[in-house]
């Protein structure tokens, strides 16, 4: 998707939802040895255009699924690798913005915004749709504005409506309190907020500016967090803030030892090239994952296992990257 297209969209709430508690796992992040080379092994595009142009892709937990979506956010579709096959959701207008996947991955949650009426007031709905049977379940109706779902843990989804965090129980189906919760770190409305029991208790932005993408590491309280205009940052739990110039929608490696992220280069009108990269932990050394391939790219993200990397190409193909990590 052109960055033009992704930015215009990106004036919407932007919920992305991390835990702050400290929950390094065995045998991973920094219990690692730093990461000295990475090679691509292979690629293979998943997508036949002719089936349609699909961007925005995320594996689900359990590694069987790839998730994505069309162009402006319209519908949602996933791959399986069992059966090799495009299966489609649904075709809704904008579902795709900020959809959320289940653990392990059998169902999935977004946003349905509805105009009705002459005077095409909008109506909201958060839903849940089973990935087998595509049966769907309606959450929460509101006439008033709410934000495009979270999954925090396998049982409990978050969303915000009118500047209050809400809590779905998945299990039940029904709200439940706030302070239930543990302390949170969010992106919301290109801020990062600090939430404690259900409520905003402080606003950190460690950058002037817009924060267009943000992610927290999986194995510390690393953040990465890209500023618009200004690229790419990355803020270590001793508070020290480095910066990778022109980086763009970071993605942490599930060990917490790699960042993927996108670079661009642009004629001063338009996007010519997308490529995407990894900078290994600490030493920020940078590999392109597709310099001899021509290929433009975006939106990256990491199987569970952290051997494979997906991404889109500019036309829309899904592609999935074999990596060798040593």
């Amino acid at each position: 998707m052109k960055r033009k297209t992704i930015l215009s969209l990106l004036a919407l709430v932007v919920l992305t939802v991390f835990s702050c508690s400290n929950q390094s796992k065995k045998g991973q992040g920094d219990k690692l040895a730093p990461v000295k080379n990475i090679k691509l092994i292979s690629l293979e595009v998943l997508t036949d255009t002719a089936e349609g142009r699909f961007y925005h892709p995320n594996f689900s937990n359990d590694g069987q699924r790839i998730f994505f979506t069309s162009l402006n956010y319209k519908g949602i579709w996933y791959y399986s690798f069992p059966s090799r096959i495009v299966t489609q959701l649904s075709d809704a207008n904008g579902i795709g913005f900020k959809f959320a996947i289940g653990k392990p991955g059998e169902k999935i949650y977004y946003r349905i915004k509805v105009r009705s009426g002459y005077k095409r007031k909008v109506n909201y709905s958060l839903v849940e749709q089973d990935v087998n049977t595509k049966k769907i379940t309606i959450l929460v109706s509101s006439k008033d504005r709410i934000s495009p779902p979270v999954i925090i843990d396998k049982n409990t989804l978050l969303y915000f409506k009118k500047g209050k965090m809400h809590l779905i129980d998945l299990t039940t189906k029904t709200e439940k309190p706030g302070d239930e919760t543990t302390d949170l770190i969010l992106s919301l409305d290109n801020k990062l907020v600090k939430v404690k029991q259900g409520k905003i208790t402080g606003i950190e932005n460690p950058n002037p500016g817009n924060i267009l993408f943000a992610a927290k590491s999986p194995v510390n309280e690393d953040l990465a967090y890209e500023v618009k205009g200004k690229g790419l940052f990355i803020k270590n739990s001793n508070g020290k803030t480095i910066q990778i110039k022109d980086g763009l929608q970071p993605a942490w490696s599930p060990d917490g030892r790699m960042i993927a992220y996108v670079k661009e280069k642009s004629d001063g009108m338009k996007i010519t090239e997308s490529k995407i990269f990894i900078a290994a932990l600490p030493s920020l050394k940078e590999f392109n994952l597709l310099a001899s391939k021509n290929i433009s790219a975006s939106n990256p993200a990491w199987s569970p296992n952290g051997t494979k990397l997906v991404f889109n190409s500019d036309e829309g193909e899904i592609i999935s990257a074999s990596l060798d990590i040593q």
